[in-house]
């Protein structure tokens, strides 16, 4: 995903400023350990941030690379943090109600998808037309392993809640949809998410 790619563009370039003047090979743990302990980040990002150097050590020993010697991979000696876990938040049927009211008709449909169906954010703004006509036929919607966090594939049996808002507003806004349910100029910049929806 666009996030995905933000993320590892980051963390590497972050790698690449902190050691200009070395080569991969000549990173030791030591040298990992003190750049992490002077960044105050939160667990979660500092294993993610361990976990894209590991990728890219990996990748250096692929193939005919040679960047590093076998097994080389500093980040692999350096300990994970423990990133605590959180609730599960639900939304209240007020809530549902005042956001699924104020926000652009637009973005309805995605805001149906996420707090109704069990979708992620994420996964909700790759969900397409076509897979919601299916799902309004067949009584389960078919996320595609492209479409979600995991990587698998599954089917979300689509709540009653949601068909009847997904078969409200197709018939108020157009049945002949194509395309993804997100519109692209949102799916594009999911910093204008903030900026419409009410919460």
């Amino acid at each position: 995903s666009a996030r995905r790619q933000r993320n590892l563009a980051c963390y590497l370039g972050q790698l690449k400023r902190q050691f200009t003047t070395r080569m991969l090979h000549e990173i030791k743990a030591s040298d990992l350990e003190a750049m992490v302990e002077s960044k105050k980040w939160s667990p979660k990002t500092y294993n993610s941030f361990l976990g894209t150097v590991g990728l890219l050590y990996k990748y250096a020993q692929s193939g005919n690379r040679n960047w590093v010697p076998p097994g080389f991979n500093p980040a692999k000696a350096m300990e994970r943090l423990h990133v605590k876990g959180s609730d599960i938040g639900v939304f209240e049927p007020a809530e549902a109600r005042q956001m699924l009211a104020r926000i652009d008709h637009e973005l309805i449909p995605f805001l149906v998808l996420w707090i109704f169906s069990g979708c992620r954010k994420e996964e909700s703004a790759r969900i397409t037309w076509p897979q919601i006509q299916a799902a309004l036929k067949t009584g389960a919607l078919e996320v595609l392993a492209s479409q979600s966090k995991t990587g698998h594939g599954r089917k979300v049996p689509p709540m009653e809640n949601a068909k009847a808002w997904l078969i409200w507003w197709l018939r108020k806004y157009g049945e002949g949809r194509t395309g993804l349910v997100l519109p692209v100029r949102w799916n594009s910049i999911p910093d204008q998410w903030a900026q419409v929806l009410p919460f």
